[in-house]
């Protein structure tokens, strides 16, 4: 949620500065049993936020219609991949809060353990999956890729205005077509996913897993439309 600046109380404004300063302390003075304290927390939300992945997963491949299961079945598989790669980054971030050789240890374990957990979810999502007729082994028949790189030119966000605000009236006039308009919490995580490294259709795979599935056309029009408006380059 947005909020504009008439709308943030101030005193609670403050409060939230007062609490994320206090966690950010106790946080970089963490002892070694703490820092366990903090492996086995960071495993126990990990894997229940996975077996949540898992579970709107199986719902989703067994409530599609029969024509659309297999397009559903690649889409939930990319999505699971990147929400286990999300959660492993997740954990091994925690390496940065101390350096005990013991929560450490723990820590390579609890990554190991979330990786055991994905594939044994994963296999029994196969298993359901095949039971109504998908192909799971099958790649993505016919999927165009878009090996592009894109690069940030700028830095911090961008105006929310971009780029159709650089482009002409014919260029602009694309995305008053239903589906072809990008939210601004898209906006937002699209531009977050330009690292230099991901390719416009590693880009499209990242937003389909954290929204909903997109087609390649509309996120590789926008970046080129950013390319247009100087504010990402190839």
């Amino acid at each position: 949620m947005f909020y504009t600046p008439d709308q943030v109380d101030p005193v609670e404004l403050e409060r939230c500065e007062l609490i994320a300063a206090g966690a950010m302390l106790y946080l970089s003075y963490l002892g070694e049993r703490q820092a366990g304290d903090l492996v086995g927390l960071g495993l126990g939300n990990a894997l229940e936020r996975l077996a949540g992945e898992h579970r709107r997963a199986r719902a989703s491949v067994v409530a599609a219609a029969e024509e659309e299961r297999q397009q559903v079945w690649l889409e939930t598989r990319s999505f699971l991949a990147h929400a286990v790669a999300r959660e492993e980054a997740s954990l091994a971030s925690l390496r940065s809060f101390h350096q005990f050789q013991r929560p450490r240890n723990e820590l390579d374990s609890a990554i190991a353990a979330l990786r055991a957990t994905h594939s044994q979810l994963f296999t029994s999502l196969v298993s359901a999956a095949a039971t109504r007729g998908v192909r799971t082994d099958a790649p993505a028949e016919g999927a165009q890729r878009d090996a592009r790189v894109p690069r940030r030119l700028t830095r911090g966000p961008l105006d929310f205005d971009l780029p159709e605000s650089r482009l002409e009236a014919e260029r602009k006039a694309w995305y008053a077509s239903d589906g072809r308009a990008l939210g601004g919490d898209l906006r937002f995580e699209l531009v977050n996913f330009i690292d230099g490294a991901r390719s416009v259709s590693d880009i499209r795979d990242a937003l389909s897993a954290e929204f909903a599935p997109m087609p390649l056309e509309v996120v590789a029009r926008y970046l080129d439309d950013l390319a247009l408006a100087q504010v990402v380059g190839w």
